[in-house]
């Protein structure tokens, strides 16, 4: 709060300093000005989360496609997949990532042994959040045992950076997971915990 009304009081020291040394004081109030229009952009993308405004469908289409692209990545990993391999497809973030199968969880760096091809994969739901920034889906599948879901939590990515796996369950069995209720944000509450 005290930051918002000392702003315009630099900003106008800005100004005057910009009447002194031209570029440094253009440079200055471009770095102010960016700065306050990230914060405004900011709260209105808390206010949109908070007030369910839909995200918009192009931008939502891109999500999916980059989810998309990621989970095929991940469906085609094997146990034979390198550290390299695993890595494009899970979230940088090693504090937030999480695997587990049938309620086993294992380290990232340990995963490789668990997993297989996943085939005939079919999307049931995907949620993505009102910060447009996760979306939590669910696929089901056939194993040799017999039905088998995977709940996932993705980051959405962008058009520079690809979507990545934050959280992943699997389940096996007939009943698929509960459907994710909307969310706003991945921290307040996310699959499997």
């Amino acid at each position: 709060m005290i930051i918002k009304r000392i702003l315009p009081v630099l900003a106008a020291a800005g100004l005057c300093a910009a009447a002194s040394a031209p570029a440094f004081g253009q440079a200055w109030i471009g770095q102010v000005v960016g700065e306050m229009a990230a914060e405004q952009q900011q709260i209105q993308a808390e206010f949109d989360c908070r007030h369910a405004v839909p995200v918009a469908a192009d931008s939502a289409k891109a999500n999916m496609e980059r989810i998309e692209k990621t989970w095929n990545a991940y469906a085609a990993l094997s146990a034979t997949s390198t550290a390299k391999d695993i890595a494009g497809v899970f979230s940088d973030e090693k504090a937030l990532v999480s695997w587990k199968d049938g309620g086993q969880s294992v380290p990232l760096d340990q995963i490789a042994p668990h997993l297989g091809a996943v085939q005939d994969r079919k999307l049931v739901v995907a949620v993505m959040g009102g910060d447009n920034k996760t979306t939590r889906a669910i696929w089901s599948a056939q194993d040799a045992a017999g039905p088998i879901f995977y709940a996932v939590d993705f980051t959405n990515g962008t058009w520079l950076a690809s979507a990545r796996i934050l959280h992943l369950e699997i389940s096996h069995g007939a009943t698929p997971p509960e459907t994710p209720p909307a969310y706003c944000h991945l921290g307040e509450s996310y699959l499997g915990q």
